[in-house]
């Protein structure tokens, strides 16, 4: 299925355009599918996928969850390394990349979603 159509279907059903039919029993060929594409985003309470070359992985330590807060230390831009901390229930709001879906990223020490041109969400 073309990912524009898997993107607009889920905007509708999200803002309550549309609404969904009873789910069908899935033929083997839909289940293939769906085993083949990658999931790029992450859950609610849950660690974000490793999908992204510029993700939060390549530059934070230590990564886990204690609750639904994602814990890391993060390298800041002098090399030292700070605690940051990421509240995931605010994930599902931060603002997706068309082809990537959301990620977060390391910004100096803090781990921040959104993309170039959006509204940032930052942990602490």
């Amino acid at each position: 299925m073309n990912r524009s159509i898997v993107s607009t279907v889920c905007l509708m059903l999200c803002l309550g355009l549309a609404h969904a039919a009873p789910p069908a029993a899935k033929s083997a060929a839909d289940k293939s599918l769906d085993a083949a594409l990658p999931k790029a985003a992450a859950s609610a309470c849950a660690l974000p996928p490793k999908v992204d070359p510029f993700t939060f992985w390549n530059s934070c330590k230590d990564v886990r969850m204690n609750g639904c807060t994602l814990e890391a230390n993060c390298r800041k831009a002098d090399g030292s390394w700070r605690n940051a901390t990421f509240d995931m229930n605010k994930f599902p709001q931060c603002y997706s990349d068309f082809f990537g879906g959301r990620n977060l990223v390391n910004r100096n020490g803090t781990l921040c979603c959104g993309y170039a041109g959006t509204p940032q969400i930052c942990g602490t």
